[in-house]
């Protein structure tokens, strides 16, 4: 797979899970030449996140922490990295008090 098709996918695979990806708070997007590049601000994680194609799967640097994923899992492993807590439902009810 070419480098526009594993990015293009990677979109697909973003808009396929809208709520999810926009409970991150996801903000300033950038399609760079080879990753996509945001910024976030979820309930464990803030700041800015960089994917990018490694020809078997993705790379995922979040504050030069470098994490792997394929297309499959890789909105439920950032999921679980910038959003998800083990209390979430009562997390996300003190979050906006």
């Amino acid at each position: 797979m070419n480098l526009a098709k594993e990015l293009k996918a990677l979109m697909v695979r973003f808009l396929d899970n809208e709520i999810t990806t926009l409970s991150w708070g996801l903000t300033d997007i950038q399609i760079l030449e080879g990753s996509i590049k945001f910024k976030v601000n979820g309930l464990k994680y803030k700041g800015a996140v960089e994917i990018y194609p490694d020809g078997i799967g993705y790379k995922v640097n979040m504050n030069n922490r470098i994490l792997s994923s394929n297309l499959e899992d890789i909105i439920s492993m950032l999921d679980n990295e910038i959003e998800h807590t083990n209390n979430y439902p009562s997390d996300i009810l003190n979050s906006v008090r």
